[in-house]
C-alpha cells in the first residue's frame, strides 16, 4: 500500500483517506489537479485537506471515474471502489499522465510563450497542465502579439501550432483565388463563405445576363413585327408588347449590374482578407494528426488497431 502526502498542505487540517481498488495500477487524481496525480498500485492511503475534495480514478483499460468525498479533520476515512466494465475505447487519463505532459506548443523562434501572462518558455514547449481554460499569449519582437484561449483536457494531448510570421510566403500570388488564401490560413468556413459567395453571384449574373439576352431577342422580334403591321389595332398591341418586354429588360438588365457589383465586392474582400493576418496566428502543418496506436484488451486477452485523428481548430 502507498502512503503518500498531498502537497503543501496545513496538518491543522487534514484528514487521512484510505482507497481500496479492484485495480492493479491507478492514477489518483485530487480536485483535477492532474499535473499531481499519484501512481498506486491497488490502494492507497494518502492525506488530504479535509472538506469535500473531489476525487479521479484513471486506469489504463477503464473510463476515468469521478466521485465526491468528505475528507475529515484529523481523522481516516476508508473507502473502496469495484470497477468491473472494461470499454474498448476508454477515455482514460492513465497515458497522458504517463507521458508527463497534455500541451504542446510551437510558435516562430523569436517567439515568447504566456499563459496566463506567465511567461513560460521559448518557441516550443511541453506543459503539464490542470484541467481548465487559459489564455495563451505569444509575442514576437518583429510581428506582434497572438492570443488564444486554449481548454485544456486531460484525456488527450493537445497540439498548438500558431507562427506570428506567415508560412509559404512563396503561395501568396495565389491569393488572387477566392477562398486559397483562407484555406492556407486553415480558416475553412471563411473560405467556403467567400467561394460560395463569389461562384453562386457570379452564376446568378451569367444567368441574369442569358436571361437579358434572351428578352432582347425576344423585342427585336416585337419591334420588327410592330414596324411590319398591316392596321393601327395590331400595330398598337404589337408595340404595347414590346414595351412590356422593354421593361422587363430594364429590371433583368438592373438585377445583372447588381449581381456583378456583389460578385466583384466580395472577391474583392476575399483577396483583402487572405493578405490579413488572423488574430490567433497562422496554423502551421499538423494540426491534422493521423495516429495508429495498438491497445490490449484485459477481458478478451487480445490486440487490436486503433486509428485516432486528432484535429485542432
Amino acid at each position: 500500500m502507498n502512503v503518500l502526502s498531498a502537497q503543501e498542505l496545513d496538518s491543522t487540517g487534514t484528514g487521512t483517506l484510505v482507497l481500496d481498488t479492484n485495480l492493479e495500477e491507478f492514477y489518483l487524481i485530487v480536485d483535477d489537479d492532474v499535473p499531481n496525480a499519484v501512481l498506486a498500485k491497488s490502494s492507497i492511503e494518502i492525506n488530504l485537506q479535509s472538506g469535500i475534495r473531489k476525487l479521479t480514478v484513471s486506469s489504463r483499460y477503464n473510463d476515468d471515474y469521478s466521485f465526491e468525498l468528505d475528507i475529515p479533520a484529523s481523522d481516516t476515512l476508508e473507502y473502496s471502489i469495484f470497477i468491473s466494465l472494461y470499454p474498448r475505447y476508454p477515455k482514460t487519463s492513465f497515458y497522458t499522465i504517463q507521458s508527463g505532459r497534455n500541451l504542446r506548443i510551437l510558435t516562430d523562434k523569436e517567439s515568447v510563450i504566456f499563459i496566463d501572462g506567465r511567461e513560460v518558455t521559448s518557441h516550443y514547449s511541453e506543459l503539464f497542465l490542470p484541467n481548465g481554460s487559459y489564455e495563451l499569449r505569444i509575442d514576437n519582437p518583429d510581428h506582434g502579439s497572438l492570443n488564444s484561449k486554449l481548454k485544456i483536457n486531460s484525456l488527450e494531448v493537445k497540439d498548438f501550432i500558431r507562427f506570428n510570421e506567415e508560412p509559404s510566403r512563396h503561395l501568396r500570388p495565389l491569393n488572387i483565388i477566392p477562398g486559397f488564401g483562407q484555406i492556407r490560413k486553415q480558416q475553412h468556413i471563411k473560405a467556403g463563405v467567400f467561394i460560395t459567395g463569389v461562384l453562386g453571384l457570379g452564376i446568378a449574373a451569367i444567368r441574369s445576363d442569358a436571361l437579358y439576352s434572351d428578352k432582347k431577342e425576344t423585342f427585336d422580334t416585337q419591334f420588327e413585327e410592330y414596324l411590319a403591321a398591316n392596321t393601327v389595332a395590331e400595330a398598337r398591341s404589337l408595340r404595347l408588347e414590346a414595351e412590356s418586354t422593354l421593361d422587363e429588360m430594364q429590371r433583368i438588365n438592373n438585377t445583372s449590374r447588381a449581381l456583378a457589383l456583389g460578385t466583384l465586392l466580395v472577391y474583392t474582400y476575399s483577396i483583402f482578407d487572405s493578405f490579413q493576418k488572423p488574430k490567433s496566428g497562422y496554423r502551421g502543418p499538423g494540426n491534422i494528426d493521423p495516429s495508429l496506436v495498438v491497445q490490449s484488451s484485459p477481458v478478451e486477452n487480445e490486440l487490436y488497431p486503433q486509428l485516432s485523428i486528432r484535429m485542432n481548430f
